[in-house]
């Protein structure tokens, strides 16, 4: 009787999409299509989120400088224009969410060194589990397509927020 081996794939931790791999990470129930949905979902929800914020005329407060809150809308206005170009790299059909009162709370609480740790954060960790499922699937080519998109919207994140 023959025994049949189950071998773990070879994972290549090398180049652009490599150094992203995470061989411990659960993909196994990822698709590429359910990865890109799920990034654009994702920044249909920020740029809600950031749009709402921005429409508030003193969202810092009564006792905020006139120095503070124009720094706030250039944040708004900058972080938004970032955003939206995250968007167009995975779809040209943007159709914002509607205002739900989580969004609408999000937006009028938000606090930009908080928002920036967390958004760089998912960044990271959506950059690892792509390129691990990419890697995983023989998908190297789609796997950095998706990491370059990642990589150019924490570039323009960073520097919205700089």
């Amino acid at each position: 009787m023959e025994e049949h081996v189950t071998v773990a794939p070879t994972i290549s931790r090398t180049g652009w999409v490599g150094r992203w791999v995470d061989p411990a990470l659960p993909v196994a129930d990822l698709s590429s299509d359910r990865l890109e949905a799920d990034e654009i979902e994702r920044l249909l929800r920020d740029l809600a989120i950031i749009l709402f914020a921005s429409q508030i005329p003193r969202r810092l407060g009564g006792d905020a400088s006139s120095g503070e809150l124009a720094e706030d809308k250039r944040r708004c206005r900058r972080t938004s224009w970032a955003l939206r170009q995250a968007l167009l790299q995975w779809t040209k059909r943007i159709v914002l969410p509607e205002a739900t009162d989580e969004i609408r709370q999000t937006g009028a609480a938000l606090e930009w060194p908080t928002f920036g740790e967390q958004h760089l954060a998912i960044l990271t960790e959506r950059t690892r589990r792509a390129a691990t499922w990419a890697a995983l699937n023989g998908e190297r080519k789609w796997g950095g397509m998706i990491v370059t998109r990642l990589e150019n919207e924490r570039r323009w994140i960073a520097h919205a927020l700089r």
